[in-house]
């Protein structure tokens, strides 16, 4: 199990960024242009990808290499850090660290998302599904185009549906040489189609889940109920715009807390 861990720790941020490749390419491609909209919705899941990852970064434990047994019950020893850290805290084996209000390891980021970078990665989820809605709105009416020129005899719902199915698109590449551009398009969308609805449900989740008290970090494990200030810092919905919590200080987030910075 931990080799699987490691194995997707590697590969995972490595498939994230082929994938968003892939969708501009193959959207640039269609439209034969390059559109603000995409652009921009490209540059924000990038940005707030690299925050959560400078975020996680960061943001460190306080600790002493000097602590021995008996000393101030604040502290604990982690053996797996190799040192002293402020207790309670979780160990990260991936990150190789320890945190403070940690929600859970994103494979396809590559960090741990924290109470500090958790309005970046709802912002993630949020732009990754609008970028994959983007590109089915583009890639639906080629594949359309492509079918009505092909077979006009044969439109119905449910050719559409079979087409638009990628095990039955592969096997007819295999078994009558249809297009390779046919398969990959098809391949795409479908593939964005359930990042789409996997993506905008589970970052909606969590935004809903902070906002009513659901969310629950360790070490507390206690529900508090965040506004939008404490979710995304002193910016707001600002960071919808341009993501200032990362780049600029951040009030609001864990200011009552343990959480400290390199200086």
């Amino acid at each position: 199990m931990k080799r699987l861990h490691y194995i997707a720790y590697l590969t995972c941020p490595a498939m994230t960024v082929l994938f968003s490749l892939l969708i501009g390419f193959a959207t640039m491609y269609i439209q034969n242009t390059i559109s603000p909209l995409f652009v921009f919705l490209s540059v924000q899941f990038y940005l707030n990808w690299y925050l959560v990852y400078s975020i996680n970064k960061k943001v460190i434990i306080p600790f002493t290499q000097n602590c021995q047994e008996g000393c101030d019950t604040r502290f604990w020893y982690c053996g797996k850090c190799k040192h002293y850290a402020r207790r309670p805290a979780q160990h990260c084996v991936l990150c190789s660290k320890c945190f403070y209000y940690r929600d859970h390891h994103c494979f396809f980021l590559g960090a741990c998302i924290l109470r500090q970078n958790m309005g970046n990665f709802v912002l993630i989820c949020i732009y990754a599904s609008l970028a994959c809605v983007y590109s089915v709105f583009t890639t639906g009416p080629y594949l359309y185009d492509y079918f009505l020129h092909s077979d006009t005899s044969k439109l119905n719902i449910y050719y559409f549906a079979l087409n638009f199915f990628f095990p039955i698109t592969l096997a007819k590449f295999f078994l009558v040489g249809d297009e390779s551009i046919h398969v990959f398009l098809v391949t795409l969308f479908n593939v964005s189609v359930s990042i789409a609805c996997f993506t905008l449900v589970y970052g909606l989740w969590k935004l809903i889940a902070c906002m009513s008290g659901r969310q629950r970090y360790y070490p507390d494990y206690v529900a508090k109920q965040q506004d939008i200030y404490e979710i995304f810092g002193s910016y707001g919905l600002l960071n919808f715009v341009f993501p200032f919590n990362g780049f600029l200080h951040s009030r609001n987030i864990d200011e009552n807390t343990y959480v400290f910075t390199y200086i």
